[in-house]
């Protein structure tokens, strides 16, 4: 669901028609509706206590797999032109987990590399946004160039802290 109110938002910044957005925000909702009338609230809320009672010692888990696992798909991308469309999203995930996978050993979570980490995921959170927009509404120029200048933007980032980001992967 925020994922179409967010093209709402931004079909709306474009003068753009949002009833095929607002059809399916009308569709998703009547979706979490459902779900939440099956009986199922109880289930979740359940899920949620067990998620809000504090982790042990014995319950943390070594990040390092998963770090040396990131850092090696990071440098797979390097090769690659991560930008083309058919990979973009696999790409921005890739960010998002390297992102929370540094966070997660970083109590201030204000170490270069998350910070680099959150302007380079806003960037290419924003470019997402608007190929959504794009995909109910259809093409637009003034759309299609902000995304693509959000790209260009992120594409550039990425040359930049790729280094912060490998060497913050390779030191805790």
């Amino acid at each position: 669901k925020r994922e179409v109110d967010v093209a709402i938002r931004d079909a709306h910044h474009y003068h753009l028609d949002t009833s095929p957005l607002i059809s399916q925000r009308n569709k998703t909702q009547a979706k979490v509706e459902k779900f939440l009338r099956a009986n199922r609230l109880t289930k979740l809320s359940k899920k949620l206590a067990k998620l809000e009672q504090a982790p042990t010692a014995e319950s943390v888990i070594d990040l390092g797999p998963k770090r040396r696992k990131l850092k090696k798909a990071l440098i797979k991308w390097q090769s690659r032109r991560p930008f083309d469309r058919k990979n973009f999203h696999k790409f921005r995930i890739l960010i998002k987990k390297c992102r929370y996978t540094l966070e997660a050993t970083d109590p201030t979570k204000k170490s270069e590399a998350v910070l680099q980490l959150r302007k380079l995921q806003h960037r290419l959170g924003r470019a997402h946004d608007l190929e959504v927009v794009q995909s109910f509404c259809g093409y637009d120029p003034r759309v299609a160039k902000d995304e693509t200048a959000h790209l260009r933007r992120a594409k550039l980032k990425v040359k930049l802290v790729l280094p912060t980001i490998l060497e913050a992967l390779q030191n805790k």
